[in-house]
């Protein structure tokens, strides 16, 4: 099986992510939006290369906003509404040439 799309958006998730996760290396799409997840995001997730789109917004995720640099593909960015470290723009965000909203 190769998982192209997970999407568990609006479950009422509880937890941490997964580390698991940053080994799925098909992933497109990841939403874990609304939901009640909490924890860092796994520091792994940089390693998912085809990720186009990530969703994390609207959990109780804190930690530092996690460094994505990895993540080339990635053109679309969404974890608001979540209490991660400081408030500023981190400076990995404009090394990613796909990016197009964060």
């Amino acid at each position: 099986m190769i998982l192209i799309h997970l999407l568990l958006y609006k479950n009422n998730l509880s937890g941490n992510i997964p580390d698991t996760l940053g080994q799925l290396q098909t992933l497109q799409v990841i939403r874990f939006d609304r939901n009640l997840l909490s924890g860092p995001v796994p520091s792994n997730l940089s390693n998912l290369s085809s990720v186009g789109e990530l969703y994390l917004s609207n959990n109780n995720l804190n930690g530092s906003i996690p460094d994505l640099t990895g993540m080339n593909s990635l053109n679309y960015v969404d974890m608001s509404n979540n209490t991660f470290n400081g408030s500023k723009i981190p400076s990995w965000a404009s090394t990613l040439e796909s990016l197009t909203t964060f």
